[in-house]
């Protein structure tokens, strides 16, 4: 008497576990995509269809191919009321008007989180500057920072300014005024600045500056440090430019 047995691929193995999940798991997988990548899925099935547009983060790159006109259409197509992450990063191209419609939508719809890096300096909006829910804000070679005008960033922990542009010294001190929740600080600077850097802030834990002069450049500026909270700093110099440095006075104090 012979006996044969049959090989059988277990069921666990040869299920769709992906089809598997609820929806919301889904969306959450989706979210840490670039925007374009994730709408790309919408093919896959009809389930699929508009799972990407409730997906909470928009992140667009400029190496995806990515220009305004697709910035607006998934605004248009989006499903999720509220804004978790906005992310421009690789010198986006863009309008003044553009920018300002943009953020603007990101703040009726509660961002939490901005990272914007676009092509151009600009005066940022007032919707902005009084964002109730931003908690991380970073900015890179985009930003003119206002010396007056009513600035109200409640809930904000983390600020990073790369390559801003000010009005005048009046600009930074009338920015930090505005965060009173401020925890974490990182400031890029290069030659085309202030005379003086003055960062005031009685909640500042995290401080990290960097200083990015050509070697070319005749530059002189003083840096005014008033952070009673502080628990790290960091200051760099990327160009040499502290080699002559004159004088230097750092008090500790309890």
């Amino acid at each position: 008497m012979t006996s044969s047995t049959s090989s059988s691929i277990p069921e666990a193995e040869n299920s769709d576990r992906i089809s598997g999940m609820p929806d919301d798991v889904l969306v959450h997988i989706l979210s840490f995509l670039p925007t374009t990548i994730s709408a790309k899925t919408s093919i896959l099935s009809r389930r699929w269809r508009f799972l990407w547009a409730y997906a909470p983060n928009l992140i667009f790159k400029t190496d995806d191919d990515v220009d305004s006109d697709i910035v607006y259409r998934v605004m248009l197509l989006r499903r999720s009321e509220n804004i978790n992450t906005l992310r421009m990063t690789g010198c986006f191209p863009c309008t003044e008007l553009q920018f300002d419609t943009w953020i603007a939508y990101a703040v009726m719809r509660d961002v939490r989180n901005l990272d914007l890096w676009v092509s151009g300096c600009r005066i940022l909006p007032q919707c902005l500057l009084n964002c109730k829910t931003l908690v991380d804000l970073r900015l890179t070679n985009c930003s003119v920072i206002p010396e007056a005008g009513p600035i109200c960033l409640p809930c904000l922990k983390n600020l990073h300014l790369i390559h801003a542009r000010y009005e005048s010294d009046e600009s930074l001190p009338h920015l930090l005024s505005g965060c009173t929740m401020l925890e974490e600080f990182v400031l890029m600077l290069d030659e085309d600045s202030l005379s003086c850097y003055n960062i005031s802030s009685p909640t500042i834990k995290r401080l990290t500056v960097h200083f990015h002069f050509s070697d070319s450049t005749s530059y002189e500026c003083r840096l005014v440090i008033d952070t009673p909270a502080l628990g790290y700093l960091e200051i760099c110099d990327h160009f040499g430019k502290f080699a002559p440095l004159i004088d230097a006075e750092i008090h500790l104090e309890e």
